[in-house]
């Protein structure tokens, strides 16, 4: 195997982790809803959550998109 080819790997290893983190994270977060809900007091919060979620996400992403071009 060349190393071409090793980095490819590395590359595409690196993308499947970051896939599988993403889903693991939605998934704690859908699972955790009702004890979340519970402790904010109600169920008018359900979209704030998401929404905190979906806003933590859309500033994270850049950050880290600029991480990976200046380390990457």
């Amino acid at each position: 195997m060349n190393h071409k080819q090793t980095k490819l790997n590395w590359v595409v290893a690196g993308l499947l982790l970051g896939i599988f983190v993403g889903a693991l994270d939605q998934t704690i977060v859908s699972t955790a809803m009702p004890t979340i809900m519970t402790e904010l007091g109600g169920y008018e919060y359900y979209v704030w959550v998401f929404s905190a979620y979906m806003i933590a996400t859309v500033i994270a992403t850049p950050i880290f998109g600029k991480l990976s071009d200046i380390y990457g």
